[in-house]
């Protein structure tokens, strides 16, 4: 025979624990989540799925304008290689003068080496990711101790009265 288990009035250890779970869950998500910035890229190419954001020269802007749109100044997108005609890249993002953002679905176009003026490389932010994972488990330890020290969510609602009283 299969019981059902009301979670409303189950044990405390039973709902506590599956909150724990749920508790440390989000903890790994966040934790997995991770802080990423970008830092200059160095020597000959980043390497094929590498996520970059290159600047592009006043000239590249204009030349690539039928592809990109007009006033193109950054482009972010995933190498997919890089070769004698350009770095080739899977768009996901460009940026517009005058802070204008677009997102893209990751279309394909080259950029010839003298297109653009720098680019940077995707990169985990190793402190900044411990920080936050550490203040996000902090924040959840304090909340989960705060809500759950002598909470009575799980205690099951008192009997008034008796009917055979």
């Amino acid at each position: 025979m299969i019981e059902r288990v009301d979670w409303e009035f189950a044990p405390s250890g039973l709902g506590r624990s599956s909150r724990q779970r749920k508790t440390m869950a989000l903890t790994g998500l966040l934790l997995l989540a991770g802080c990423y910035s970008y830092k200059t890229a160095h020597g000959p190419a980043p390497d094929p799925g590498s996520h970059v954001s290159i600047r592009l020269s006043r000239d590249a802007s204009t030349t690539l304008a039928p592809e990109l749109g007009p006033g193109v100044v950054f482009v972010e997108g995933v190498v997919l290689s890089d070769d004698s005609a350009g770095l080739r890249l899977g768009v996901r993002k460009i940026q517009k003068a005058g802070d204008v953002d677009a997102e893209w679905s990751g279309e394909i176009v080259t950029f010839p080496h003298d297109s653009y003026l720098s680019m940077e490389e995707k990169k985990l932010n190793v402190p900044g990711t411990v920080l936050f994972g550490g203040l996000a488990v902090g924040a959840m330890y304090v909340l989960h101790s705060a809500f759950n020290e002598g909470s009575t969510l799980n205690t099951p609602p008192s009997v008034v009265g008796s009917p055979t009283q």
